[in-house]
């Protein structure tokens, strides 16, 4: 059973996780588009998070990753609990901390 702390670091976790699928990885654009493909679609929009731009974005992931950091022990025991729906990204994030 998740405790109050493990909640809120599960959803710190999975907020850098959103913020960071923001960024398109193949025009760099943030926000609610598909690209040219039609292969890669991205429907939340960065302002929901407060992010107006790349650099603003840039800011919030360097933020983001430094409390990660900080909170290393806490952030590798939750990932168990969403690995599930965020594989490839709790792997990112072991390999970060390791």
């Amino acid at each position: 059973m998740l405790n109050e702390i493990d909640k809120e670091t599960i959803m710190r976790v999975v907020t850098f996780f959103n913020i960071a699928s923001l960024k398109c990885s193949c025009c760099g654009e943030l926000g609610e588009h598909i690209d040219s493909n039609k292969d890669i679609k991205i429907i939340t929009k960065a302002e929901f998070y407060g992010i107006k731009n790349i650099k603003g974005w840039e800011e919030r992931m360097d933020k983001e990753l430094i409390w990660i950091k900080n909170n290393k022990e806490k952030v590798l025991s939750i990932l168990p609990e969403i690995e599930q729906e965020w594989g490839e990204s709790c792997k990112i994030i072991q390999q970060v901390l390791s």
